[in-house]
């Protein structure tokens, strides 16, 4: 048994997530996670994804409001690089396999927060890069109006971006969230818990880092070696 729960890579702990919970899901793509909380937990999810042919096919669902839109550390209009994999188009412009420009409306989380006056129970960032100026630029009310953040830092595919990735642990911490990294060697499943939250949920913290984490990274040894000992079986005497 786990006190936390991973999808699509993002971890949470569901025990903070109210009985009707409201989720942000930044760098949504095809709606994979949003899809997946709200049949989950019956949550409401924005989901925020800038490239909107990705939703063209997306079922409706009552509970997830799609919109075309980038979250940025402004808002506006900007520059997004399409690239040949989906999951990798980006505000920034030195991503791989980038083919394509357009422009895109952006907002700002302080603005995008103006919209929904009520306390967040999950903010989940996987855009590619943009999330340390999301981060960073952020005011303290802002951040502060998150029970938990999920996020995917980018610094193994943008190795620039090390020491912000590192001043946005150093921020959050210093207003009081906890963190937990769930991967050894990236910082691509990062949560945060705000300080009240994370006070009464201290054995289960502590829990998730030195027993969540291990086990998730043995489930992920074991299926590498699965998938590296499949091999196509022949007969090598043939009748």
């Amino acid at each position: 048994m786990t006190f936390s729960e991973q999808i699509r890579g993002h971890t949470f702990l569901p025990a903070i997530l109210g009985p009707t919970p409201f989720v942000i899901d930044a760098g949504s793509h095809k709606g994979e996670f949003a899809t997946e909380i709200a049949q989950r937990y019956r949550a409401h999810v924005l989901a925020l994804e800038p490239n909107r042919l990705l939703w063209s096919e997306h079922k409706k669902n009552s509970h997830i409001e799609f919109r075309a839109v980038a979250l940025s550390h402004l808002t506006g209009m900007q520059d997004f690089h399409l690239s040949d994999s989906t999951e990798c188009s980006s505000l920034l412009d030195s991503g791989p396999g980038q083919s394509q420009t357009i422009t895109v409306p952006t907002i700002a989380l302080s603005d995008l927060l103006i919209e929904h006056n009520r306390e967040i129970d999950l903010l989940k960032l996987d855009i590619e890069g943009a999330e340390c100026e999301v981060l960073l630029s952020a005011t303290d009310n802002t951040l502060s109006r998150f029970r938990q953040i999920t996020v995917e830092f980018h610094d193994f595919m943008y190795p620039e971006l090390n020491e912000k990735v590192n001043q946005c642990i150093q921020r959050l911490s210093d207003l009081g969230f906890a963190s937990i990294t769930m991967q050894r060697k990236t910082r691509e499943d990062v949560l945060f818990i705000r300080q009240d939250v994370a006070k009464k949920l201290s054995f289960q913290i502590r829990t998730i880092r030195y027993f969540d984490k291990n086990i998730r990274g043995i489930g992920r040894m074991l299926s590498r070696i699965s998938l590296v000992n499949v091999r196509p079986s022949y007969n090598a005497n043939p009748k």
